[in-house]
């Protein structure tokens, strides 16, 4: 499409624009507009839920749809695997981490300096009372997204929601047993928590492939998958049908905050 001029007079953070004086290059004016920039999974949900409330909403995504972050997960929804990154015993590892370049927490000397308040509150919050209330907080999170699924797939929304068992595999059993403790306080959750971790002998019973090197294990039943790339083709032809504007190959280079 052609260029797109918008005349924002209130700014909202999360890549969500809230115009309430639109101005499109022919010079119409539409009133209470919406302007989600990006059509990766947030913003295509967003796009989703503001035009359930009766919103008139326009996406814009500089290259397709879903061709981001979005298309590059495992498609888990998972509680088990809520846990926050700051945990106890990360320090020493961070520590090393941060002057490692193959590592995930690496910094770039010369941003350090710049990052130390972000490092020291970090550091702060590697303790196991902060990693339970994050874990609880992510699970809960992970929860309520299977149940908003599920009403998605309710209302037309194309794509299957696999149930399926994980199945998780250690060669040392107190790891196992150290995980699942992790997920004891997701029990008042109403998240299925494992009664004990299995042998090996049981675990390949389960799974043939496994290797004797697997000495432990246990199934976590509340796991879902969904195919990412699955997800937001759906989400966008269900957005076309409700009438939202989804605009690919359109990059927005400037915002005009007036007022």
């Amino acid at each position: 499409m052609g260029a797109f001029e918008v005349a924002m007079r209130r700014v909202t953070i999360g890549g969500v624009w809230h115009s309430r004086r639109p101005v499109t290059d022919n010079g119409t004016v539409d009133e209470g507009r919406i302007v989600v920039v990006g059509g990766g999974i947030s913003g295509l949900c967003t796009a989703y839920y503001l035009r359930q409330a009766g919103a008139t909403v326009s996406v814009f995504e500089t290259r397709r749809v879903g061709s981001g972050a979005s298309a590059g997960n495992a498609g888990w929804i998972t509680p088990a695997q809520a846990g926050p990154l700051p945990e106890p015993g990360l320090l020493s590892y961070g520590v090393r981490s941060l002057v490692d370049p193959d590592s995930a927490l690496y910094f770039e000397p010369r941003q350090l300096v710049r990052m130390l308040p972000w490092l020291v509150r970090f550091a702060r919050r590697c303790n196991k009372r902060d990693n339970v209330r994050g874990r609880i907080a992510l699970a809960g999170l992970g929860l309520r997204s299977v149940e908003l699924l599920e009403a998605m797939v309710g209302d037309g929304v194309g794509f299957e929601l696999d149930r399926a068992p994980l199945l998780l595999a250690a060669k040392d059993p107190e790891h196992a047993s150290a995980f699942l403790a992790q997920l004891e306080p997701l029990a008042g959750l109403g998240f299925r928590i494992p009664s004990r971790v299995l042998g090996g002998d049981e675990i390949r019973s389960l799974e043939p492939v496994l290797s004797d090197a697997v000495q432990a294990g246990f199934v976590i039943e509340d796991h879902c998958v969904v195919q990412p790339l699955a997800v937001v083709g759906a989400l966008r032809d269900r957005l076309l049908e409700l009438g939202v504007e989804v605009n690919e190959g359109t990059e927005v280079r400037d915002i005009d905050v007036e007022g």
